[in-house]
């Protein structure tokens, strides 16, 4: 079994978020749905730019706002995923034995 791995990306969703909305699109993420104009973009809201960071951004942006150290993207957060991405495989793989084409 080879399970291969990308780090992704943060997705922010364009619109702010409220609980009284009756809009059920105002928190999509989907970044082709906001190109054709479902984002409300004003102000308050994230341009098209705005919406996709790297890891690498979002480690600098926590690192700026001093809740992280320098290190925390490679000590912390990637050994966890890395943890949880084991877990998810292991509990997958009696499922996956079941299947003819493997």
């Amino acid at each position: 079994l080879m399970v291969l791995y990308h780090d992704g990306f943060l997705r922010f969703a364009l619109n702010q978020y409220s609980p009284d909305s009756t809009d059920l699109s105002e928190h999509i993420t989907n970044t082709e749905l906001a190109k054709k104009g479902n984002a409300k973009h004003t102000d308050n809201t994230l341009s098209l730019e705005e919406q996709m960071w790297s890891m690498t951004r979002l480690q600098q942006e926590l690192q700026s706002l001093g809740l992280v150290d320098s290190n925390w993207m490679e000590d912390v957060f990637k050994k966890r995923v890395k943890q949880i991405m084991v877990h998810l495989v292991k509990m997958s793989i009696p499922r996956m034995l079941e299947d003819d084409r493997v």
